[in-house]
């Protein structure tokens, strides 16, 4: 975070609402405009844990996210970490290079006949 912009995690809605870029953020309006640059790599990084079926074909059943062991739905998953202090980058990071700050390990389960769960967990 940038050492002159307020800390937005005391900031409330309305500080947010009054002036957004203070924060860092940026306007709905600008949002609305530039959505994919504020998630393209994000959404890119998680579309890439759905593409294990492509990996495994008929043998992947499913894939589980877990955080420290626990699991975690993709929904919360970017919240979960945020609370540890990691960002889209970080969890794209991870995803990409196993050298990244935010750590993982990947693991195939053999479920029955041949098939297969992909257990994803990060290490904060």
């Amino acid at each position: 975070m940038n050492s002159t912009r307020p800390d937005f995690a005391s900031a409330t809605v309305e500080d947010l609402a009054a002036d957004p870029h203070k924060f860092g953020c940026p306007t709905f309006e600008e949002f609305a405009m530039l959505r994919q640059q504020y998630f393209s790599q994000y959404d890119e990084a998680m579309a890439s844990l759905g593409e294990t079926s492509k990996l495994f074909g008929d043998r992947h059943r499913t894939t589980i996210l877990q955080i420290n062991g626990s699991p975690v739905s993709a929904e919360h998953l970017e919240t979960r970490l945020a609370d540890e202090g990691y960002t889209h980058a970080d969890i794209n990071e991870s995803l990409k290079n196993k050298n990244a700050r935010l750590k993982k390990t990947v693991q195939l389960v053999d479920v029955a006949e041949g098939k297969y769960d992909v257990v994803v967990n990060f290490i904060p």
